[in-house]
């Protein structure tokens, strides 16, 4: 299936380590999970980068509730069809949906319950929006959550790292646990089926696949970049919220441990591998 260009807005989702259950929420805490989004095309139907975060979110909201503990998901994305979020009109209607409707419906149809999930995401079209809203939305709770985890693609946990510790960091008015949680970019997927290309839900992704070597490649390349122009010359909002904050000196908020993997169990075979273009 041919992707559509990747735009500047990456986004997140949830993960635990490889070959091992998702990691426990620490005892009386509320877990806020922020599932960051990727791309959708004309129909609605996720892209390659956000459909492995799925199971991923779906398994630390699931890891928080055998322990008793209180799980929040928050899903990510606006609407702007010039960079594939979102779609203004789905097939046979008049509806507009951002991305972060799209992604919240396909987890609700790949079993996260609907009382985990939050009600409205946030209309996020950029890595920056994506910190910034959730720090603003944290902020807002006033004290409810203890730690948020932050789910994203391995190839962009570094920048997630850099924006969101940086957004969640004492300096900046918030008090929280942070946790980079990055799905592997080299796993199996679900490809939307070209039979059921009028459908604008998660039923129609059928066929697997795997993120190519070249697809992976621009993605790290991209992130590079970006994390460069971040780290050596930041502007705009982020610039404006850094000055505000305490400049570049202000301390990042070091997420806990190392970036975790996400590992789902399910055992399926290949399909042909899906193309960035």
């Amino acid at each position: 299936a041919n992707l559509p260009a990747m735009p500047a807005a990456l986004l997140v989702i949830s993960a635990a380590s490889v070959g091992s259950p998702p990691r426990r929420v620490s005892s009386s805490g509320h877990l806020l999970v922020l599932q960051c989004g990727g791309t959708n095309d004309r129909f609605g139907r996720l892209d390659v980068d956000v459909l492995p975060r799925l199971q991923a979110t779906i398994d630390l909201a699931a890891a928080a509730t055998t322990t008793r503990h209180r799980v929040s998901v928050l899903t990510s994305g606006g609407l702007n069809e010039t960079l594939h979020l979102g779609i203004a009109r789905g097939p046979g209607t008049e509806r507009t949906r951002p991305h972060w409707r799209l992604v919240a419906d396909a987890l609700l149809e790949s079993g996260l319950p609907s009382a985990a999930l939050v009600d409205e995401g946030i209309p996020a079209l950029t890595t920056v929006d994506e910190a910034l809203m959730t720090r603003d939305y944290v902020a807002a709770k006033e004290g409810r959550f203890t730690e948020v985890a932050v789910v994203t693609s391995a190839y962009h946990a570094a920048r997630v790292e850099h924006l969101f510790g940086r957004a969640l960091a004492p300096c900046a008015g918030v008090r929280i646990q942070l946790r980079v949680v990055a799905v592997p970019e080299q796993r199996l997927v679900v490809e939307p089926s070209a039979s059921s290309s009028s459908s604008t839900t998660s039923s129609s992704h059928k066929k697997l696949s795997l993120l190519d070597d070249q697809s992976i490649n621009m993605r790290r390349a991209h992130e590079a970049s970006a994390l460069k122009q971040l780290r050596e010359a930041p502007n705009g909002k982020w610039l404006t919220f850094l000055k505000r904050h305490g400049g570049l000196g202000c301390t990042a908020l070091a997420p806990a441990g190392q970036h975790e993997h996400h590992h789902h169990h399910r055992r399926s075979t290949p399909r042909a591998a899906a193309s960035a273009g």
